[in-house]
């Protein structure tokens, strides 16, 4: 007997009205709810009584679920299941394409201000959503509707005209900006979302919110200056007069001070209300944005930022071992700390990737061990989004390939924060 011989068909007009919608409701309080085990989470029901609620999207958002549910069951190092690979697959896959269909459809009649769910309000919504479908179920499409929701803000006016509407789309604008600027840090110089960069920085300041993503609680002035890290290492990689020497070395000074002195005790006090772990979390964020930096960053400007502040004569390939070996102590420092104590390591994962990528160089002994030990364990929590296993997979690779670089470890775009 063979799998190819039988073909799972879905007999839409057998189906009771809403079937898949109260089906799609159930999955969500068996299976996910109680899935939930974050330090920062920040849940809240979606409005099923709305009128206006988008039947369809939610559908659809549950079948991702479940594909990226299945994947993580099956795989062996990812977590993406072709829509052709196995017979179970197929018949999810088969349902994700019939419900992402009709939430195009609905996308489009807003486009044009028809229909019932809030015309034009709701592009935005609609545009993120595509997003967080091919987050969950498959990325090959995430980078260009990320783009298309930029280009969209950019069509309405810009980011303060779309802040300015009557029902300003904020959670939408939110989600977009934190998971496009931080796909970039995981991304080729040469192929970065535009978006990000073309905001100001009050107008990231009035979208982010760090509680919006509970595997992502970095202090707002850190995200800020990860935004701005990423687009100095772009500048480099493409020339800019910002890349220049003497510039650029000022730029990582003031940088990389700013980042060392900031003080989070208001955050601290707000985050402490959610989670006990919030000085540690913060800690760990400010150790991986510098490690972040020092790594993406050229090795001389680097250098000469740790020989300002320590005051050494050593040359510039010692001081930068030397600076990026002390940041990666520091980093594995705070997160072992905290492992104990946190209910899922998963509100650490850009913390993790950065660590990661900087063990490349083999000199502290325990981070590579730790890294990995905390991705399976990730991989192992029912509401881990698939994330883990890729992203440690990237690592593997890195660590036996010998390079040392940042863009060694992202050769193409990725999303390593959901």
């Amino acid at each position: 007997m063979y799998r190819k011989d039988y073909e799972l068909r879905i007999n839409s007009e057998a189906e009771p009205p809403d079937w898949a919608y109260l089906q799609s409701i159930q999955y969500y309080f068996d299976v996910l709810v109680p899935a939930r085990n974050a330090d920062f989470g920040n849940d809240v029901l979606p409005p099923f009584s709305h009128d206006d609620w988008i039947h369809e999207t939610f559908i659809c958002a549950m079948i991702c679920e479940q594909i990226s549910r299945v994947g993580k069951a099956r795989s062996k190092g990812s977590s993406s299941i072709a829509p052709t690979e196995d017979f179970q697959p197929r018949g999810l896959w088969a349902s994700y394409y019939r419900y992402v269909l009709e939430h195009i459809k609905i996308l489009n009649m807003c486009i044009r201000d028809e229909g019932r769910y809030g015309g034009r309000n709701r592009v935005f919504y609609c545009i993120a959503r595509l997003m967080y479908f091919d987050m969950v179920a498959d990325a090959s499409s995430c980078h260009a509707h990320i783009n298309g929701f930029f280009t969209y803000v950019q069509r309405i006016g810009g980011a303060k005209a779309v802040l300015s509407l009557p029902v300003p789309p904020i959670q939408s604008f939110r989600a977009v900006l934190t998971v496009g600027a931080m796909a970039n840090t995981t991304s080729p110089a040469s192929q970065q979302i535009p978006g990000p960069g073309q905001l100001t920085d009050d107008e990231i300041a009035s979208i982010y919110d760090w509680t919006f993503l509970s595997n992502l609680p970095c202090p707002s002035e850190l995200f800020l200056c990860i935004i701005h890290l990423t687009r100095l290492r772009v500048r480099v990689f493409s020339g800019q007069p910002a890349a220049h020497a003497t510039a650029l070395k000022v730029r990582i000074h003031n940088l990389f001070d700013k980042i060392c002195t900031l003080d989070f005790d208001i955050w601290v006090r707000e985050a402490s209300t959610t989670s006990d772990n919030a000085p540690d979390v913060a800690e760990a964020f400010r150790h991986a944005t510098v490690l972040y930096g020092i790594v993406a960053l050229p090795r001389r400007a680097v250098a000469s930022w740790a020989r300002h502040h320590h005051g050494t004569t050593d040359d510039d390939a010692v001081v930068y071992a030397r600076v990026r070996s002390a940041q990666q102590r520091a980093l594995l420092g705070v997160m072992r700390r905290m492992a104990p104590r946190i209910k899922c390591r998963c509100c650490i994962t850009w913390p993790l990737v950065v660590a990661g990528v900087a063990a490349s160089d083999g000199r502290v002994p325990g981070v590579r061990a730790f890294v990995e030990e905390s991705f399976l364990a990730m991989a192992d929590e029912p509401a881990e989004g698939g994330f883990a296993l890729p992203s440690l997979q990237r690592l593997r690779v890195l660590w036996r390939s010998g390079r040392t670089g940042w863009d060694d470890a992202f050769p193409r775009p990725c999303i390593a924060v959901q």
